[in-house]
C-alpha cells in the first residue's frame, strides 16, 4: 500500500473530486445559481487529483524502470 487513504478502492482525493463535480452539475440541473468560487473549487480539486495521479504513475514507472 502506498499510504493513500481509500474508500471502496478509490482515493479520498478521487471521491472529493467526484463529489464536488456532481454537486455543481446537480446545482446546474436544478437551476440553483452556482457562484464563481464553487467553480474554482471544483477545478482546483480535479486538477489536484489528476496532477497527483500523474505524479504517482510517473513515480511507479521510475521504480519499475519503464517509460510512460
Amino acid at each position: 500500500m502506498n499510504g493513500e487513504s481509500k474508500l471502496f478502492g478509490v482515493t479520498i482525493r478521487g471521491w472529493l473530486a467526484v463529489l464536488l463535480t456532481t454537486t455543481v452539475c446537480l446545482m446546474s440541473v436544478f437551476k440553483i445559481k452556482v457562484e464563481e468560487p464553487m467553480y474554482t473549487l471544483v477545478i482546483m480539486a480535479v486538477s489536484f487529483y489528476l496532477g497527483s495521479k500523474s505524479t504517482t504513475m510517473m513515480k511507479q514507472n521510475d521504480d519499475t524502470g519503464t517509460k510512460p
